[in-house]
This record gives structure tokens, sequence and C-alpha cells, in this order.
């Protein structure tokens, strides 16, 4: 989520689309970037600098990724707008032919949320059954640092400041749904 002004809050949820093959080296290049004794790349934590060598990284590799954004009309219904932004990134995943999502693992409560909306998602037709949804924790899976990056990136955007989303012109896709 992030605050743009006193009236206006964006949900964010971002996807990096990576061929199976190339996750390895996806993953030992972002480790390399950590300098958290927790041993986790998260961008809130980054400075500037930081967050444009991370971003380069990503471009380095050349991440496809893509980006849905929903304008909250009540920021204290985060899982409704959660659900809505979901709906929309799985649905283009699919589209794309994506067979495995890996989602960032909230915790059992949240992701058991997650799992029942997936399930509404399917019996709508939204979302095929041969997707692949699963939840994973950041600390053991660093293919996550690459969509909160990018989503964050996409954030800082909608505040004023462009520079790590125009670092990766032409690889990210972001779609705005309006109201959620």
């Amino acid at each position: 989520m992030r605050r743009v002004d006193e009236h206006t809050v964006f949900y964010f949820l971002a996807a990096a689309v990576i061929p199976e093959d190339h996750c390895p080296n996806v993953r030992d290049a972002m480790r390399a970037l950590v300098a958290s004794p927790r041993g986790v790349l998260h961008w809130r934590n980054e400075s500037q600098p930081r967050r444009e060598l991370i971003t380069k990284t990503i471009r380095a590799f050349g991440v496809e990724s893509l980006v849905v954004v929903g304008a909250m009309v009540d920021s204290r219904k985060q899982e409704r707008a959660r659900r809505r932004v979901l709906s929309q990134l799985l649905y283009m995943l699919d589209q794309r032919q994506v067979a495995h999502v890996v989602l960032e693992s909230r915790h059992a409560e949240r992701d058991r949320h997650d799992i029942k909306a997936i399930g509404g998602f399917r019996n709508a037709g939204t979302v095929s059954r041969r997707l692949v949804v699963s939840h994973e924790r950041p600390l053991q899976e660093p293919m996550l640092w690459v969509p909160d990056a990018v989503a964050s990136a996409a954030g800082d955007h909608r505040c004023g400041v462009p520079i790590c989303l125009e670092m990766l012109e032409g690889l990210v896709e972001i779609l705005d749904i309006g109201a959620v």
C-alpha cells in the first residue's frame, strides 16, 4: 500500500515473470545485494542509491514484470483491495501461460485468505486450474524481492520519485484497475 496524500491510498501488487532456468542466477544476484543483517532485501529499508543498484540488477537480467494497482476507496479494507488486485494479476499471468506463481507469505491466516480467494477466482473462471499458486517467505525465496522492488518503484513513481521505474522502462507493464 502506498499513501500518496491524505486522501489517496493505492494498493500495488507485482509479479516478476522469469523463466525457471534463469531463477538460480537471479536468486544469486539478489542475495549478493543483501546488506541487512536480517538476510533479506526489502525496498523500504534501502537508501535511494541502493534502490538504484537493485533496479540496475533487475534490469541487467531483463526481468519482465507486471504491476496491478488499485485506488483504495477505504484504506481499512486492505484484504478487499488485495483480492481485487490479485484477481487481475493472476488473470494476466494465466493469460501469459505462466505455470507457477509464488506469493509472498504474510502469515498462515492471511495465506488462507489468499487460497480461498484463488479458489473463488478459479470457480468464476478468472484463473484456470492449471495455474499453480503457492506461498513462500521472503527469507527463503529471494525471487520475491524482485516484485517487491518493482511494485515499490511503481509506488515511488506515483509519489513523484520516478527514477527507478524509469530505469525499468520497457520491462514493466502497469495496469491501473481504478477503485478497489
